[in-house]
């Protein structure tokens, strides 16, 4: 640290740090309905807050199945501020999938509510715990929906 170099800020000193954009500012948005920055920040502290109660842990992985829009977009910013994050193509095949899974060692894969069956089928086979997306209000914005068993840990996707 002491070679003279700046540190690169983090999405959480971007979102969260002095001067920032009013909260109120429109940050994406798509058909007329437009996210806030203040709504951004909220649905970090919320993802970063749920997928812990799923049980995934600071540098463990999360995959995410999303199809290209403003839901990838924010879900990439939301999942990168606490976890390492790794957008997967949704068209992928399941042996394709399969791969990349164990290949990135995930500990959740977070789909979009009702889409993607092959990511749900493969997660399910694995053993690793499905999360949905489910979108609600402003472009981007949206409420991770997964379920956990009797004892409260995260459940599989198969269960």
């Amino acid at each position: 640290m002491g070679d003279g170099k700046a540190i690169s800020p983090t999405i959480a000193d971007l979102l969260f740090a002095g001067g920032q954009p009013d909260s109120s500012d429109a940050v994406i948005g798509v058909d007329g309905k437009a996210a806030t920055y203040g709504e951004l920040r909220g649905l970090v502290r919320e993802v970063v807050g749920d997928l812990g109660g799923y049980g995934c842990r600071n540098g463990e992985r999360i995959a995410l199945s999303l199809p290209n829009g403003p839901l990838l977009a924010t879900a990439i910013v939301a999942v990168s501020a606490s976890y390492p994050c790794a957008p997967l193509n949704p068209g992928l095949r399941a042996g394709e999938l399969r791969r990349l899974l164990k290949k990135l060692n995930v500990k959740a894969v977070v789909v979009q509510e009702g889409v993607h069956a092959e990511a749900r089928e493969v997660a399910g086979d694995m053993g690793v715990p499905l999360i949905e997306a489910r979108a609600c209000g402003s472009a981007g914005i949206f409420r991770l929906e997964g379920k956990k068993d009797r004892s409260g840990q995260p459940a599989y996707a198969g269960t």
